[in-house]
């Protein structure tokens, strides 16, 4: 037994809420035909539709896609009621029938302007959203080599303070100068700090010799006041010696005197 299953399909029904309801852009349109009968089988507009004057060969449009020599998805390009519009097409010989697309080109032409603007904005953005990433990762990539070359520069201008140290966040090339600059840092503080006692102990040295030496002066004023003491103690005795030795004299010479007489 063979039966056969009918279902009512309305052609137009099916060109006016499917085909008008997809778009291509503002004014695109989708249509189909017939590849034998060159009859427009479904379309947006009606009337069109098994519409004698409006078969496909008709135009030229229709007679390109019908050329068997021109590949599916080729454009045709046709001027329609003083516009300009591109055309591609689809044959499916299978099925018998030709899918076209069609568009305007002004509305192409706005869909690119506005698609360039709207690239433009992102772009703009991108950049944007780009220059402070870059920022941020130049700022925190190489903040410790700009703390090195500050730290150097204060060390050659004799301003540095011994007691800071760069830190360190990562391990990187960068972040290894900075370490290896800390333990040069730390170097110098300790070298500053033995010199800085060796001086304090040799200021503490030359003050206990400037005062040995202050007694010593005093001490020696002493011992020539002594000695002048001595001195004219010496002439004294010596005065008196003298003296004594005059009178034994006289006293010699007075005992002659009276003996020879």
């Amino acid at each position: 037994i063979i039966g056969i299953l009918g279902l009512p399909f309305d052609l137009q029904t099916y060109s006016v809420d499917y085909l008008k309801k997809t778009k291509i852009g503002q004014t695109g349109y989708v249509f189909v035909a017939g590849l034998k009968s060159k009859h427009m089988i479904a379309h947006p507009t009606e009337k069109n539709i098994f519409n004698p004057e409006t078969r496909i060969d008709n135009y030229s449009w229709g007679r390109g896609a019908l050329d068997m020599s021109k590949p599916n998805g080729s454009i045709e390009e046709y001027d329609w009621e003083g516009r300009a519009k591109f055309l591609t097409f689809y044959r499916n010989k299978k099925y018998g029938y030709i899918a076209f697309s069609t568009i305007y080109v002004d509305d192409i032409q706005k869909d690119v302007s506005s698609m360039f603007w709207f690239m433009f904005i992102i772009g703009i953005i991108a950049v944007a959203v780009a220059m402070m990433a870059i920022f941020w990762f130049v700022t925190h990539r190489f903040k410790p080599l700009h703390e090195t070359i500050d730290r150097a520069k204060d060390l050659a201008e004799g301003e540095a303070d011994l007691t800071q140290r760069i830190i360190v966040s990562k391990e990187d090339e960068i972040g290894q100068l900075a370490g290896y600059f800390n333990k040069f840092i730390e170097r110098i503080q300790k070298i500053v700090i033995e010199v800085k006692e060796n001086t304090e102990n040799i200021s503490s040295a030359a003050t206990e010799f400037s005062s040995v030496a202050t007694e010593m002066a005093t001490i020696s004023d002493n011992v020539t006041s002594q000695a002048g003491n001595v001195a004219s103690a010496t002439e004294q005795v010596t005065a008196n010696i003298a003296n004594t030795a005059s009178a034994s004299e006289e006293m010699s010479v007075n005992i002659s005197t009276v003996s020879s007489t």
